[in-house]
């Protein structure tokens, strides 16, 4: 079993499809991944048009410890329809529903959905997720976007299949407001979870899961061009050219983001943005990689961090430990585990 004060970490493909990477501890379970459009069994709709995630890294089964990415899904206000489009119908695949702020939404939406047979449930705490809300009304006003966000944290304690557990949930409404007729989603839809007594200890780990995803350029390129041809598709079917700027608009900035975060990790003139207290509030710090020479960004929970040419890592607090020594052939039965320093200041 995984010791979370010494765990070992392995870079794995997250999906068939190539879609990204993550750093899943040794023995822990993956289940789900992309899912995406099928010509054959659906009809495309506003809401098919994205290939969506839904993705579990966990300990056992049933996810006694567990970081869930949730997929996003698409709603449509009917209020700006004058009554047209009634609540809890479904328009061009979008369930019709009122937008609500971030905590709302994770409390009542996104927490029913991940947890049907829950009981006893409490909200324990709320607080804003401010730092990815501004990331993106940044991003909106850089690109002329009329659009409204809010974000938040929700912590809940519950009850399912005999355990308690605490869990902590994080996501962003997108309202589009009157440039896309009502429609809005959530966005970095995710939680991790462990039992209650055990929440603390697991946490450094769970995070560490969590900030290790990593998209591929080369999937994230093809999504674009298949998105492209789903429009285009969609388009022609309703013949409706304000979604169609407006999809081509969403698509757009969505690769745009999600490679300016893959070279925000990356680019040497953000590495001060990570110093301090940046740094303390992710709970990471950068690390100076022997085999690539690049700098890591990683989980500060624990003091002594290496990693293999094959991108597997090892933390501990054990000053005198040394992986390439473990009785039996050393973790993972690898003796080429080389200890990775902070990158000095």
């Amino acid at each position: 079993m995984l010791d979370p004060k010494s765990p070992v970490f392995q870079r794995k493909a997250g999906s068939s499809e190539n879609a990204f990477t993550i750093l899943a501890p040794q023995g822990w379970q993956m289940a789900g991944g992309i899912q995406r459009f099928n010509p054959n069994t659906e009809r495309l709709t506003a809401q098919n048009v994205e290939a969506k995630l839904d993705f579990a890294v966990k300990s056992d089964a049933a996810g006694t410890q567990m970081v869930r990415w949730c997929p996003e899904i698409k709603y449509c206000d009917g209020r700006w329809w004058n009554g047209m489009l009634a609540p809890g119908s479904i328009y061009n695949g979008m369930p019709v529903y009122p937008v609500v702020p971030a905590v709302q939404f994770l409390a009542q939406i996104m927490f029913a959905w991940a947890h049907p047979q829950a009981q006893a449930a409490q909200l324990l705490e709320q607080k804003p997720a401010s730092d990815m809300l501004e990331k993106y009304q940044n991003f909106a006003r850089q690109n002329g976007l009329s659009f409204q966000y809010d974000a938040a944290v929700a912590i809940y304690s519950y009850t399912e299949g005999g355990v308690q557990y605490k869990e902590q949930a994080t996501t962003l409404i997108e309202n589009m407001g009157q440039a896309g007729m009502g429609m809005w989603s959530n966005k970095g839809a995710w939680y991790l979870r462990a039992p209650v007594s055990e929440f603390d200890a697991w946490l450094p780990v769970l995070r560490t899961i969590f900030l290790s995803f990593k998209f591929n350029p080369a999937w994230l390129e093809d999504e674009h061009q298949a998105q492209a041809i789903l429009s285009r598709s969609l388009m022609e079917a309703h013949q409706a050219e304000r979604y169609r700027a407006q999809q081509a608009r969403e698509t757009r900035d969505y690769i745009h983001q999600a490679q300016a975060d893959m070279r925000e990790q990356r680019s040497q003139t953000q590495a001060e943005i990570r110093h301090g207290e940046y740094l303390a509030l992710r709970g990471q710090d950068e690390y100076v990689n022997p085999i690539s020479g690049e700098i890591d960004l990683d989980s500060n929970e624990w003091s002594q961090r290496w990693v293999t040419p094959g991108g597997d890592v090892y933390f501990s607090n054990n000053a005198d430990d040394n992986p390439n020594n473990i009785v039996g052939g050393g973790v993972l039965d690898r003796t080429d585990w080389q200890r990775t320093p902070q990158r000095p200041r």
